[in-house]
């Protein structure tokens, strides 16, 4: 339950005409412009043991762009983006399910040596890939939608920079986040192992490609 349903409302996620649930939805209700708290509580039926937690709704008052690299390989596995929202204090908020966002791949001033530096990324569907992403991410896409959370692959060399955006009007005054990505070959030395040569002679390096996990 919740103290505050118009805060936050609660929805048990189980087989319809049951009451009890393992599992609940919790969905923000607020629309007004400020910080409000409400107390979800759980009871075990059979213990009677209650369990509690404070849910916080609050505006975001900016974004980031968060992920494990900034640079991809040509032709090899997508990189995951994930958007992270912070309020007025600095804190990030648990979860941004259900909130659209627009991700474009823009053009780098910085990638003066690659006049087409806006073409060396590519933005994916979760729905084209053989990643698993939450759920209502999937349900987004199927309507032509982008949550916090994608994935973009490489196409050429250079360097990309990738913008993000809140769609709702009520965050019209939120600065989009960016965030710049550097696209390589996979360029790989054989032999790969140290070397070690007598005085006077000497050993040939060659150069090759990894893509797709084919040497080339």
């Amino acid at each position: 339950s919740s103290t505050r349903p118009e805060v936050a409302s609660i929805e048990p996620l189980g087989p319809a005409g049951v009451r009890c649930s393992q599992r609940a939805l919790v969905q923000a209700r607020s629309s007004q412009p400020t910080r409000l708290t409400t107390i979800i509580s759980a009871e075990d039926t059979l213990t009677g043991q209650v369990i509690r937690c404070d849910a916080i709704v609050d505006l975001i008052h900016g974004i980031q762009i968060v992920s494990t690299t900034r640079e991809l390989y040509l032709e090899d596995s997508p990189l995951e983006l994930k958007i992270h929202a912070l309020d007025s204090e600095g804190n990030t908020f648990s979860t941004l399910a259900g909130l659209v966002f627009d991700w474009t791949v823009v053009k780098d001033p910085e990638g003066d040596g690659f006049s087409d530096s806006h073409n060396a990324l590519r933005i994916l569907k979760f729905l084209e890939s053989t990643y698993i992403p939450p759920s209502y991410i999937l349900e987004m896409e199927k309507v032509a939608k982008q949550g916090d959370t994608i994935l973009v692959s490489g196409m050429k060399t250079g360097s990309s920079k990738l913008k993000a955006r809140l769609q709702e009007s009520i965050y019209k005054d939120v600065q989009p986040a960016e965030v710049r990505l550097l696209i390589l070959e996979n360029i790989l030395l054989n032999p790969a192992y140290d070397i070690y040569l007598l005085v006077g002679t000497s050993i040939q390096y060659r150069v090759q490609k990894l893509r797709q996990g084919k040497i080339t």
